[in-house]
């Protein structure tokens, strides 16, 4: 079985909600008018308190070897990183496993992926605060790409300078060098700031707005729906959600109100709750029909088959079992 598969999909999917999640963050804190430093501080501690409440110390305490054998893969591996994980996703690590649990060890592998990218991105987050600190200051959110940049550091990349620039024009310097590599993400960038401004971004932007929580958190139901059953049912070849509308979708998703997931027991969220029991939550048929309906409404504008064929089949049975509406 490819278990880096399952690693890096796992990984993908922690790295796009994360992403959202600071970036919402930092939108809230300044329209509240909150000093930088004291949003980046409490951004820090929940993600620091989400990734050892829910992942590292259940890691540590219930699979404690395995858990350790990956923090120190480099040791018994050298090369690319995604080439490091492969290699002890499917030796070490999964000896070490089987040895205490005979079962599991997808979902084992799923949660090393999503504290793995928590940390990174809390290192990333912390590391890059004099950059992000820009992003805040100036609304330039075309620039939030929430990774390191490669061969150079934030100080001297173009957004960096950019934002300087913007900030401190009276320090201005026109001087800026660059390379291929660079001049391709600037005009990458610049065309995106271009698209933010077009009439199609901002109908785009009204059509994400109308998402309440419970529409998201049942959209994350489906989505957790089909990731387990592809990861359970290995053999099997069922419809999959394309990486173009994978992306659409963290975005729809990434964008809930209700934070307390970050500092409340899972059992008692409520958005837990409604994520894990999707329709079930909702005692009355009535608010189920609901939600369903306002939720395919909202998703018509998009192009997730996959997610669609989902609702309409647990539609279809809604109304087969409990007949409170017309055929």
């Amino acid at each position: 079985m490819d278990y880096y598969k399952i690693y890096r999909r796992f990984y993908r999917i922690g790295f796009e909600i994360t992403k959202s999640f600071v970036m919402d963050e930092m939108k809230k804190a300044k329209i509240k008018g909150r000093p930088f430093t004291t949003a980046h501080n409490r951004i820090c501690k929940n993600l620091r308190s989400y990734l050892e409440t829910e992942y590292a110390l259940n890691l540590i305490n219930r699979f404690k070897e395995p858990y350790n054998l990956f923090q120190d893969r480099y040791t018994y591996y050298d090369g690319e990183e995604a080439d490091v994980v492969d290699k002890i996703l499917n030796d070490e690590i999964l000896d070490s496993y089987h040895a205490i649990n005979e079962s599991g060890y997808n979902r084992f592998v799923a949660n090393l992926a999503l504290e793995t990218v928590l940390r990174n991105s809390l290192i990333h987050y912390k590391s890059y605060k004099d950059y992000y600190e820009l992003i805040y200051a100036l609304g330039k959110y075309e620039f939030f790409f929430f990774e390191n940049f490669e061969n150079f550091s934030f100080r001297s990349s173009y957004f960096y300078k950019e934002m300087m620039d913007q900030l401190y024009p009276e320090n201005k310097d026109n001087s800026i060098g660059g390379n291929n590599e660079l001049e391709s993400e600037v005009n990458k960038e610049i065309e995106q700031n271009e698209l933010k401004h077009s009439q199609e971004h901002e109908e785009t932007l009204g059509k994400l707005d109308q998402f309440n929580d419970n529409e998201r958190f049942l959209v994350i139901h489906i989505i957790q729906k089909i990731l387990d059953r592809d990861i359970k049912d290995t053999d099997v070849q069922f419809p999959t959600i394309s990486a173009t509308s994978f992306i659409k979708l963290m975005r729809i998703v990434g964008g809930f109100d209700d934070l307390k997931i970050f500092y409340q027991e899972a059992n008692n969220n409520t958005a837990y709750s409604k994520v894990k029991k999707g329709l079930e939550y909702y005692s009355s048929d009535k608010s189920k029909q609901k939600l369903i309906d306002s939720t395919m409404s909202k998703l018509k504008d998009f192009d997730f088959g996959v997610i669609m064929d989902e609702l309409e089949e647990i539609k279809t049975e809604l109304l087969s079992n409990k007949n409170i509406y017309k055929r």
